[in-house]
């Protein structure tokens, strides 16, 4: 029975023994297929959660090509992809494919660029077979196989990249998962389980035996205290771990949250003890700052089983919040799901992001332009004031361009070198640069620049701090210039110009040395004013008195202005002036300045104006012809003595008074009719008219009336009146002169239009100017005084010429003009002609060129030539616009007559103006560019002159295009 009985145990044994090898083998097959399908799982999820994350919009930009190296976009692919390696360390390569044309090219990989596995984009990846294609075509992520390329043996997880809009695959991101250390994790389960399974069958072999022998027991005892040892050293390790960690860590249920445990950095940071939260949970204690945060990381963490990096805050037991950071992982004890997590005080952190974030909001609000670069120069950062500065956005420059295009090309190089080798030896440096914007526009820059360093104290790159001073520097700029400028007017002035206080001189002007026959400013200062005087002045008051009384009033009033008479310290001689005092402020101090204009010339021209204008009364009043002009009430405001003596009326009488007070209704109606016409149209008339003389015979009249419009825009009629009673009662007599009276009627026209108009326009401003400075001198100052000065010098000028003309042209209907003709050198007549005319050319800015040879003489009148020289280039000058140029050309023909032509760059005439010049009917009143007024008088003499001297007279034009007078003599 013993026998049958161990033979009965062995065999139970073996049974026993079969079975737990075979349950071991299943749970090893169990094992490896859970093992696999778990990490399989694991490295797909992570594979799909980390290509969600991808840029698609930066890998659209790429095109698989080696160009792509020097894309943004392929910079930041990546780092993207380096930064996923380096997190996921099971992982060797991570990488972005596309096809093109039946193969798979490399859009980026995770290998740094000095690395031998390092995949250019655009390069080939040869070895990839058909699996690379298909998450390509059918938008499937897969799993491959273990393949072998010149990498090694690999397991790779390839995710297909769609398109959001039309869902179509346009790349693949792939991982590859080292094979052979895949297959190392499943040797070292499988190693583990069979290891398992050994342990069970030595135990079972063990408690078999133990069976057979009691002895055993104590042994299994003895192991039994040995593993009790073993959990206790494990459980005392797991509390020292769980008491000396920085981090809080608490230990609670799941369901209801009541801590179970805590360590003493829980109460090292909230000061909650052990005590404080037994029983309780973190609800309870006020833990959360915000309940709800606490219940947004159960449900994460109840969803995938561990939260990780979950902020939140929290609040100690004194109040006090503090920052944290959480992770957390569902644990069980007792079968019971419990919550151990771990909270870092991340305070200090919070902190030193805000401190960044302040100085990062500094940056970005400053006022200076701040950019940074790496060591290359590459720009890596700009704030928005660059921006504002240069024009360039972070777009155009942030990984792109190095500051080179800020240069403006104006410095030299070897600054730009000194700035670099400064800068790269540790120097900070500051300066003033010109630099150029976006726009090409040079600007002024102040800045500095220094290397940035890391905790190491190694420059891992640059900054600059710059600052626009353009408007700054131009201001400089701007003021030296007007201190140039000032001291320029001031020494280079024709007025003299002193500064003095109540006492005396202290500074004065060159003009004012010359003035007073001074020759030095120590001995101008050393004379009062009334030194410059003579004894009395013109009121009759003494120089000395009224000197002050002008000083005292310009201080108090803070000028002053009066007509005064100096002497010359030098000479004695006594001179006219005009006197501005003005107060002004120098360092503090009141002090007066002194501005004297000599006025002895405007004087000697007020008399010359006085002069002319007596001239011009005489012959107007000497003309035959009553003359008469009337404002726009009708009333007379001007008459000659001939109108006077038609009407039997002195001026007083008729002044001021209107037709209807001295005429007949019916005439008056008939004269006031005619004005209307003029007023209305502004085109002149020619009027018939019956008119009673004083005596109350009546009389047909020819009278010729036009529009002049002053410049205040006041309306006139200026009119003349020709008796023609005698004409209409010999109206035979007439018909048969017909052709001789048109000419001489026509001669006349020319005249009356002469006077009427163009002696009429400077006359009337000269008397208009003479009447303002006889009535209103005092209100006003110098150069207002030099302005009209000058205006009645030019009326007088033009009105000289005009007269001239009509006297030369009244000569020549007259038959009185003296004809002499002797050899005479052309240039030297065109040079007089010119010099005669060279303040008309200088005031517009017209070049004149004598182009005449110099040994050309002709057999001329010198009176009549120069007369047409200077009718001929003035009417050059008159339509020329300013800057325009003119030329002056003679050439000597075969049949020795001499052709002198003057060409201009002028405004040119039509063909209609063309054909009426030189023709005494036609009435050309084209004004000049400036508005130079003329009479067509002058042609007109140029003709008879020329013909005078056998020659003729012609002229050629294109409107826009300027204008070429030409003439022959013989």
């Amino acid at each position: 029975m013993k026998f049958i009985y161990r033979n009965k145990n062995k065999y139970w044994n073996a049974i026993l023994i079969i079975v737990v090898i075979l349950i071991g083998v299943l749970y090893l097959r169990y094992t490896l297929i859970k093992f696999k399908k778990e990490k399989i799982e694991n490295i797909f999820q992570v594979t799909k959660s980390i290509s969600a994350l991808l840029p698609k919009e930066y890998i659209k930009k790429l095109e698989a090509k080696p160009a792509d190296i020097k894309k943004p976009e392929y910079q930041i692919i990546k780092k993207n992809l380096i930064e996923i390696i380096r997190i996921n360390n099971k992982a060797k390569f991570a990488y972005i494919y596309t096809e093109r044309n039946g193969k798979i090219y490399f859009i980026a990989d995770s290998e740094p660029v000095n690395s031998p596995d390092y995949s250019p984009p655009g390069q080939e990846y040869t070895e990839a077979d058909i699996m690379f294609k298909q998450p390509l075509k059918n938008g499937k992520a897969l799993i491959t196989n273990e393949f072998s390329d010149r990498w090694g043996t690999w397991i790779s997880v390839i995710v297909p990249l769609t398109d959001d809009v039309t869902n179509k695959p346009f790349a693949g991101f792939a991982m590859d998962f080292n094979a052979d250390y895949w297959n190392k994790l499943i040797f070292i389960e499988v190693i583990e389980s069979i290891s398992l399974i050994v342990l069970i069958l030595f135990l079972l072999i063990l408690t078999l035996r133990s069976i057979k022998k009691n002895k055993l027991l104590n042994d299994e005892i003895k192991e039994k205290k040995e593993a009790e040892a073993k959990i206790k050293e494990a459980k005392e390790h797991f509390e020292m771990v769980f008491n000396t960690s920085p981090d809080s860590i608490i230990i609670s249920r799941l369901n209801d949250g009541k801590i179970i445990n805590i360590n003493d950095a829980f109460t090292t940071i909230t000061a909650y003890t052990r005590e404080d939260v037994a029983g309780k949970s973190s609800i309870d204690i006020n833990l959360w700052e915000n309940p709800e945060d606490r219940l947004k990381f159960v449900k994460e963490l109840s969803e995938k089983g561990y939260c990780n990096n979950y902020e939140a805050n929290f609040v100690r037991k004194n109040g006090e919040k503090v920052f944290g950071l959480l992770s957390a992982k569902v644990i069980y004890l007792q079968n019971i799901p419990h919550i151990i997590s771990m909270t870092r005080d991340i305070n200090e952190r919070k902190r030193t992001e805000k401190e960044i974030f302040k100085l990062k909001r500094a940056v970005e609000s400053s006022g200076e332009a701040i950019f940074t670069t790496d060591l290359e120069g590459i720009i890596t950062f700009i704030n928005p004031e660059f921006t504002n500065i240069y024009g360039y956005t972070k777009d155009d420059v942030v990984g792109k361009v190095t500051p080179r295009i800020l240069k403006s090309g104006v410095m030299n190089n070897e600054d730009y070198e000194n700035f670099w080798k400064k800068i790269i030896d540790g120097q900070a440096i500051k300066g003033e640069l010109i630099n150029k914007t976006k726009d090409g526009s040079l600007i002024y820059i102040e800045g500095s620049a220094n290397q940035i360093l890391n905790e190491k104290n190694e420059c891992i790159g640059f900054v600059a701090i710059q600052h626009d001073i353009t408007n700054n520097k131009k201001a400089r700029e701007a003021l030296k210039n007007s201190e140039i400028k000032f001291r320029t007017l001031y020494d280079s002035t024709s007025d003299a110009v002193m500064l003095l206080d109540k006492k005396s001189f202290f500074d004065c002007n060159n003009a004012a040395l010359k003035m007073f026959g001074l020759k030095s400013k120590d001995e101008f200062c050393s004379n009062h004013p009334a030194d410059l005087s003579p004894p009395m002045q013109p009121s009759g008051k003494d120089s000395s008195t009224l000197s002050n009384q002008h000083i005292e009033l310009a201080l108090e009033k803070g000028s002053s202005f009066f007509e005064w008479n100096h002497k010359k310290i030098n000479t004695g001689e006594i001179f006219p002036t005009e006197v501005l005092l003005n107060r002004i402020e120098i360092e503090g101090k009141t002090v007066l300045q002194a501005v004297v204009r000599d006025i002895t010339e405007r004087k000697q021209m007020e008399e010359d104006l006085n002069k002319s204008r007596n001239f011009l009364d005489k012959i107007i009043n000497s003309t035959s012809d009553p003359i008469f002009v009337k404002d726009r009430k009708h009333l007379w405001v001007l008459l000659n003595d001939a109108f006077c003596s038609f009407k039997g009326a002195s001026k007083e009488e008729l002044i001021g008074k209107s037709d209807y007070e001295f005429f007949p209704k019916n005439e008056a109606d008939e004269f006031w009719e005619k004005d209307e016409q003029v007023f209305n149209t502004g085109i002149e008339n020619l009027n018939e008219e019956s008119f009673t003389d004083a005596n109350g015979v009546n009389h047909t009249i020819l009278t010729k009336k036009a529009l002049y419009i002053d410049p205040n825009g006041n309306k006139f009629i200026v009119g003349i009146i020709r008796d023609i009673t005698e004409r209409k009662i010999s109206e035979d007599l007439i018909k048969i002169k017909n052709e001789q009276l048109q000419k001489i009627n026509s001669e006349k026209d020319k005249l009356f239009s002469i006077i009427s108009h163009d002696i009429r326009g400077p006359l009337s401003g000269f008397m208009g100017l003479s009447e303002m400075l006889s009535k209103d001198i005092n209100n006003f100052n110098s150069e207002e005084i030099q302005d009209i000065a000058t205006l009645m010098n030019d009326s007088s000028i033009n009105l000289y010429r005009l007269i001239e003309n009509l006297l030369e042209w009244s000569r020549m209907q007259m038959k009185v003009f003296t004809f002499s003709p002797k050899p005479f050198n052309i240039k030297a007549l065109s040079d007089n002609a010119i010099q005669m005319l060279k303040y008309n050319a200088e005031k517009k800015n017209i070049v004149v060129n004598n182009e005449i040879p110099d040994n050309i003489e002709v057999f001329v009148d010198e009176n009549m030539i120069s007369s047409i020289l200077r009718n001929l280039i003035s009417n050059a000058l008159k339509f020329t616009p300013i800057g325009g140029k003119i030329n002056i050309n003679c050439v000597q023909l075969e049949d020795k007559t001499t052709k002198i032509s003057v060409n201009d760059t002028g405004i040119g005439m039509d063909k209609n103006t063309l054909n009426k010049l030189f023709q005494i009917d036609q009435k050309i009143t084209s004004s000049g560019t400036e508005g130079e007024q003329g009479t067509g008088l002058g042609l007109l003499l140029c003709k008879e002159f020329v013909e005078k001297h056998h020659g003729k007279i012609w002229a050629e034009s294109e409107e826009g295009k300027g204008s070429t007078f030409s003439f022959t003599i013989k």
